[in-house]
């Protein structure tokens, strides 16, 4: 379906900081428009557009009124001149150049922007909720895109960025892609890091060989500090002979303690934590 009108000539007073009465209006379609009533089907004022649509009865009046009165009159406000565009309703794009010098010329920046397509208008946009009245320096260019402005453009040698609706659409989507890949890289980084590292070996009772370690070894340290006299279970002599009947040396189990003189030529068994025993 078309978003353009058939027949219909478009009178933007857009370019204008406020907008006018309808009797100013009718005054200049009247006076400066020469507008016949005879041809006209219907005329619309559009709120958002600010813009006033004149549909045809004859499709050869819109292109004649465009030709005869695009940009030849104008209103005058606090002695500033607001040159009125007219044109046919058509297929065509608002496109708005940001960032550019108030003193560059329109012409300078319709003449680079022909290469996109044709240009139709171009004004100097103006502040509303603030500072009313005053240029913001943009130009809003209405114009028949041949074919698609990049986002920023180089204008008698400065930078400015374009923006138009299917332009920033597309901007829009492509920050949108970018975010939503930065954070699938990094957590792909990060599931990569946690593959790398082995997991621990697990004992199938949950404990852990470094802790038996070090029960053992404290419990060795505390039985050879320890001066209390033992239980009679505890106590064990060694045997003195060997399984063929002969007798050996007996060979010296070292405890912590075995540095001190030890008096007595009992010797201490160490009894292993239950937790080994059970392995």
């Amino acid at each position: 379906m078309a978003q353009f009108r058939k027949n219909t000539l478009v009178v933007d007073f857009g370019v204008l900081p406020n907008r006018p009465a309808l009797e100013k209006v009718e005054e200049f379609l009247k006076h400066y428009i020469k507008l016949d009533m005879a041809d006209v089907r219907s005329i619309q004022i559009h709120n958002i557009k600010n813009c006033l649509f004149i549909e045809m009865n004859d499709p050869g009046v819109a292109p004649r009124l465009q030709k005869l009165h695009h940009l030849r009159h104008c209103f005058v406000l606090e002695g500033v001149k607001y040159y009125i565009p007219v044109y046919v309703d058509g297929p065509t794009t608002t496109v708005r150049i940001h960032d550019l010098p108030p003193q560059m010329c329109n012409d300078t920046i319709a003449d680079h922007l022909q290469q996109y397509g044709r240009v139709i208008s171009i004004y100097n946009e103006l502040w509303k909720n603030f500072f009313s009245g005053v240029p913001n320096g943009v130009r809003v260019v209405r114009m028949r895109l041949d074919k698609p402005i990049p986002s920023h453009i180089v204008v008698n040698n400065h930078s400015t960025y374009v923006s138009y609706p299917n332009n920033s659409d597309k901007s829009a989507s492509q920050r949108t892609k970018q975010q939503q890949q930065k954070p699938s890289s990094s957590s792909a980084k990060v599931q990569k890091q946690c593959d790398s590292i082995e997991p621990a070996a697990v004992r199938p009772d949950g404990g852990d060989d470094d802790d038996d370690e070090n029960n053992d070894s404290n419990n060795e340290c505390e039985n050879g500090k320890d001066d209390t006299p033992e239980t009679d279970s505890a106590k064990r002599r060694l045997s003195t002979e060997s399984t063929n009947g002969t007798e050996d040396e007996n060979i010296a189990k070292r405890s912590c303690n075995e540095s001190a003189p030890n008096s007595d030529s009992t010797w201490k068994v160490i009894t292993r934590s239950k937790k080994k025993m059970m392995l």
